[in-house]
């Protein structure tokens, strides 16, 4: 047998090292990196913890690659690759292209959804080298929310009895909090023991308990989203029965909490009572009508330049019209000037104009495709039902807030498209072969 060959690794100044070897080594730290990715994304920002973790996955990809033989042959095999890279392109290009024909391009508006570009590199390396991302985060998402609950208890953001940590706002914490424990609970597989599927099951409870500390309503549609989506997915594989019976508990947890938890029972109500006043004209000054006139009055502002937008900042000087006042009062337009509209379609819109369609389509609507139908196939289930849950998670959360406003947020969501992606690929070719 032939053994394999060596080369100088000039770049350190090693030589005589294994290629075998030293990837073998790599490939164990990326998976062990990966694990943090949970954990790191919602609690430290001084330091980056997310970031630097990003930069060591980048770094470590694009040495795998360096040293991978054959690798434009190896790529070349990938399933739907198009579509992968459509879908971690456009919303860069998508944002550039609007800014360049306005003649007003910044580096912050590709700031964000440039980390989708930025993590082809790893999409490719965990390809290559077959990397699990999707059972590294299944094994560390419930120990990094359990971690995160205790340091937010300890280090609260400020925002009086509203629960987070002190670099995020309270609604992308607890929107983002939902999304990670039912993740845990799409990792769930029919194989898994008794024990896994309780520590799994305990990560989707913890999740959930942030959430509702945090207050954050849009997270808990999210969890109703994500908890009839899980249902579906399963309705051939659960009997009826036992469907119907989990419907009814969960009908009855819901109750039972509006009814003996007071954040949830305060929470819900201003919220019916906000959209019933705003509705009908009694009472517009309330967190819920803010945020209906600032769809409105953003819907108002898209129409008047479609195609291009404004920018990111353009949209401010408009906000003077005098027609503007009578889709909504100060507050809710210094709302879109201080923070944007509150909802990440309207963001993308203005900014982008249709472009923003494109950018949502290469954030959203395209890897969801890749991955229901690699869902269907039934190659690789659980890396895809993570992936749906996390996209539709965010996707519903981004209706009342922009879940993609903070960098901090972009990488992770970057991040985790990549390695998922990477390791739906990868079982494909496995399953195939």
């Amino acid at each position: 047998m032939n053994k394999p060959t060596e080369k100088p690794f000039s770049l350190l100044g090693w030589r005589g090292i294994n290629n075998l070897a030293l990837l073998g080594s790599l490939d164990s730290i990326l998976f062990l990196l990966s694990a943090l990715l949970p954990a790191a994304y919602l609690t430290i920002r001084e330091p980056d913890l997310l970031g630097l973790l990003a930069i060591l996955l980048l770094l470590i990809s694009s040495i795998v690659l360096w040293r991978e033989d054959f690798l434009g042959a190896k790529i070349s095999k990938i399933d739907r690759l198009p579509l992968v890279l459509l879908s971690m392109t456009l919303p860069t290009a998508a944002v550039l292209i609007a800014a360049s024909l306005r003649f007003d391009f910044h580096f912050r508006d590709i700031d964000g959804p440039s980390r989708m570009l930025l993590c082809l590199p790893m999409f490719f390396a965990f390809y290559i080298r077959k990397i699990d991302f999707s059972r590294s985060i299944s094994v560390a998402l419930p120990l990094a929310l359990a971690m995160t609950f205790v340091y937010a208890l300890t280090h609260n953001g400020g925002f009086g009895d509203r629960l987070t940590v002190l670099h995020m706002n309270p609604i992308l914490w607890g929107d983002s909090s939902m999304v990670l424990g039912f993740m845990c609970l799409y990792s769930i597989q029919s194989t898994d023991s008794v024990i896994k599927k309780a520590y799994l099951l305990a990560g989707l409870a913890t999740g959930i308990a942030m959430s509702i500390l945090s207050q954050s309503r849009g997270g808990w549609v999210a969890g109703i989203a994500l908890l009839l989506f899980w249902g579906w997915l399963h309705r051939k594989s659960i009997h009826p029965w036992h469907l119907v019976i989990g419907g009814v508990a969960c009908v009855a947890v819901a109750i039972g909490l509006y009814l003996f938890s007071g954040i949830i029972h305060q929470r819900v109500d201003e919220a019916f009572d906000g959209v019933y006043g705003y509705v009908t004209g009694r009472d517009v000054q309330s967190s819920t009508g803010y945020r209906l006139a600032m769809w409105k009055i953003g819907l108002y502002l898209f129409a008047k330049h479609p195609l291009l937008g404004y920018g990111d900042r353009g949209v401010i000087p408009y906000l003077n019209n005098p027609y503007i006042h009578t889709l909504g009062d100060a507050v809710a337009i210094n709302g879109i000037r201080c923070c944007g509209p509150h909802n990440e379609i309207i963001a993308q819109l203005l900014r982008s104009g249709v472009f923003g369609f494109l950018s949502l389509a290469g954030t959203y609507v395209i890897p969801m495709y890749v991955f229901w139908k690699s869902y269907v196939s039934g190659r690789a289930n659980m890396a895809s039902s993570q992936a749906m849950s996390l996209i539709i998670g965010f996707f519903v959360s981004a209706l009342t807030i922009e879940m993609l406003t903070l960098k901090v947020a972009w990488t992770f969501y970057a991040l985790f498209m990549a390695g998922l992606m990477a390791t739906v690929a990868w079982r494909q070719d496995v399953a195939q072969q």
